[in-house]
């Protein structure tokens, strides 16, 4: 089954508002949660604008997760995250999979590797040590030209540590067979 699930997209639904709305957490969006929770599923809160996302963290128990997004005060884009949202999700015991959607990286596009290891260097600085993952967003548009597609994944790892980021210790796989997430 299901293990987590994302409220909306952009916009606005039922549930919640997207980046790109106005809207809040809806009383059924509570209900939802609520009923996730019960069964076991987390709380995606990429997509979410501020708003929603801050009344998803009051009400939800589980540690939060946001499958792909960056750093907004690297690139402003409304889908990033604030810093304040970043160490909220390290303080709830969750994740953060930095996305490689090419707009999220760099403001107007273009992005490279470089660009990534802002990111990923600026979340170490506000303590995500052991919060970040890989949400590449690969099916959701323009990724970033030196990382078109999985198979360059090992290059970005490998880039990251040629930089000083230290190597995870720990192969694919461990933190879901260890049942963290």
């Amino acid at each position: 089954g299901a293990v987590m699930m994302t409220l909306c997209w952009n916009g606005e639904n039922r549930l919640a508002g997207g980046c790109e709305s106005r809207g809040h957490l809806t009383s059924f969006g509570r209900t939802v949660i609520a009923e996730m929770e019960r069964v076991g599923m987390l709380v995606d809160v990429s997509h979410l604008n501020d708003a929603s996302f801050y009344e998803v963290a009051a009400c939800a128990g589980e540690p939060l997760v946001a499958s792909h997004s960056n750093a907004r005060s690297i690139c402003r884009h409304p889908r990033n995250l604030t810093d304040a949202q970043l160490r909220l999700i390290a303080e709830s015991g969750g994740v953060v999979g930095l996305t490689l959607y090419d707009e999220f990286v760099r403001t107007g596009g273009g992005a490279t590797m470089e660009d990534l290891y802002r990111h990923v260097d600026y979340m170490l600085t506000l303590g995500l040590e052991d919060h970040l993952a890989i949400g590449t967003d690969f099916d959701g548009g323009p990724t970033l030209g030196c990382i078109p597609d999985i198979s360059r994944i090992p290059d970005w790892f490998d880039d990251l540590v040629a930089r000083g980021v230290p190597a995870a210790g720990y192969e694919w796989g461990d933190a879901a067979e260890a049942g963290r997430f």
